[in-house]
């Protein structure tokens, strides 16, 4: 049985808004990259799972698409957030009942990490070649593809060949144990072209699956 998750009240977080010098580290990360957040690593902790299920969909979530017969596979290396890039999980995620009380922590984790940037690595388990593109990158292909799409013809750069689209992940929110997760997954592949949605999973004998 299955119950689309009641809306709770968010937690607003403070932000606190410091002075930058614009000869700060800060400021010139921010100039060169063009990212409003400083991204930092995912800690180790949460990082083995944390690919693991970013493993598990990159191949598992478009069947039947372009993406999925894909000789290359394009993924924005930073993490999308939820103060701007994502939707509601309140409103957009579905957990079976049994579920529901154990997803509560999960939840918490969100409201903890939800404004928090991650950059990834290079760990991704899959048979697919992949890239992981900054936002320079992101934009070049965007460009590219839709010039391509209207003239009905390959002009993407070589380094892109055989992509079919853009995917992104969200971070990663877990309960205490490590049991249950969430994540947000989207993928662009042209204007009008596309789709997202929230993940809930299991881990269960050692591996992760998506709940039904």
């Amino acid at each position: 049985m299955r119950m689309r998750l009641f809306s709770a009240m968010l937690l607003a977080p403070l932000l606190m808004l410091l002075p930058i010098s614009t000869g700060s580290a800060l400021a010139q990360y921010v100039s060169k990259n063009g990212d409003a957040w400083p991204r930092t690593y995912m800690s180790p902790t949460r990082s083995r799972d944390a690919y693991a299920i970013y493993s598990l969909l990159l191949p598992a979530e478009f069947p039947g698409t372009e993406l999925a017969h894909s000789p290359l596979w394009l993924v924005a290396d930073t993490t999308v957030v939820g103060h701007e890039e994502v939707s509601d999980p309140y409103k957009g995620l579905t957990v079976p009942l049994a579920q529901q009380k154990a997803f509560a922590a999960v939840l918490q984790d969100y409201e903890q990490h939800k404004h928090t940037y991650v950059r990834l690595e290079k760990k991704f388990l899959v048979g697919t070649p992949y890239l992981l593109l900054d936002r320079a990158d992101r934009e070049e292909f965007k460009k590219a593809w839709q010039v391509s799409r209207n003239a009905q013809t390959d002009l993407l750069p070589a380094r892109y060949k055989g992509a079919m689209g853009l995917i992104s992940f969200s971070y990663v929110y877990f309960n205490f144990e490590h049991t249950l997760a969430m994540v947000y997954l989207s993928h662009w592949c042209g204007v009008n072209c596309g789709g997202a949605r929230w993940i809930a999973l299991q881990k269960n004998d050692g591996g992760w699956r998506e709940l039904p």
